[in-house]
């Protein structure tokens, strides 16, 4: 246990040893004065006898003044350096007057993540319904499905190729730019096809512009003509589609003014 000293007590009880120690000390010069005014009928002793019979004459004092300054310089730095540490235990930090602890360093190793088998066929699957896109909404879809390939547990895999998913992605969007083109009549779609009238059409023919999904193998579509709008379909003309994209010119089958829609799509 560490005692406390307060200062200012400690340094007056110094400064009251030290004012009897001067008192003393003046005493016995005090009585060795007066035993050299005495007359010459006393003998002077010799040194040797004088500091015996000083010592026998005065034991108790001289004992005392030695261990004073005894005290005095052994005491006193010892006390001051308690003094010193005491206060230097006050305005420690706490910080170093704990010991430091040393926590493990925690490693994480970094794992290489791969897909499981279900991940890996959604992935392929995801790819493959990129490539096969052809109709609008397909592309639409197939965009959503590569987004979810640059989220969540597929981003940190590394079997993903991230770059061929952002690819397909620019890919799809470009394609759905291709088939809104302008025009007087717009495009649109059905599950199996979509289709675009033009105005520019050639004397005697109509131009049409088809998409058809890749699911339908053997596709054909059948146009029907009217003499007016909205009328019965009079005559019917059937064209083979050779692409998912093409543009088909479709020779009038009336005499006279005649309208012209998609009466049947046959995907197989």
């Amino acid at each position: 246990m560490t005692k406390s000293f307060k200062s200012d007590e400690y340094f007056d009880q110094v400064k009251r040893t030290a004012e009897e120690a001067e008192r003393l000390l003046g005493e016995l010069d005090d009585h060795n004065t007066a035993k050299d005014s005495l007359t010459n009928s006393f003998k002077r002793p010799e040194k040797s006898e004088a500091k015996d019979n000083n010592s026998a004459k005065y034991p108790e004092s001289n004992a005392f003044i030695t261990n004073l300054f005894l005290t005095l310089i052994i005491g006193v730095p010892v006390l001051i350096g308690v003094l010193v540490e005491s206060q230097k235990d006050k305005v420690k930090p706490l910080s170093e007057t704990e010991e430091p602890v040393n926590k493990p360093e925690t490693i994480t190793p970094k794992v290489r993540r791969y897909m499981n088998a279900s991940e890996r066929d959604y992935y392929e699957t995801t790819l493959k319904n990129a490539s096969d896109a052809v109709l609008k909404a397909e592309h639409e879809s197939a965009i959503y499905a590569l987004k979810t390939l640059k989220r969540g547990k597929y981003r940190e895999y590394s079997d993903v190729d991230q770059g061929l998913v952002n690819n397909k992605i620019i890919q799809a969007q470009k394609k759905i730019k291709f088939l809104d083109q302008p025009g007087k009549l717009e495009y649109w779609e059905t599950p199996e096809y979509g289709a675009q009238w033009f105005d520019n059409s050639p004397d005697n023919q109509f131009k049409a512009f088809i998409a058809h999904s890749k699911k339908c193998k053997n596709p054909s579509i059948v146009f029907g003509f009217l003499n007016k709008e909205n009328g019965p379909v009079l005559k019917r003309h059937t064209v083979r589609l050779k692409s998912t994209l093409s543009t088909v010119l479709v020779p009038m089958q009336l005499d006279g003014q005649q309208w012209i829609q998609v009466d049947k799509f046959n995907c197989n």
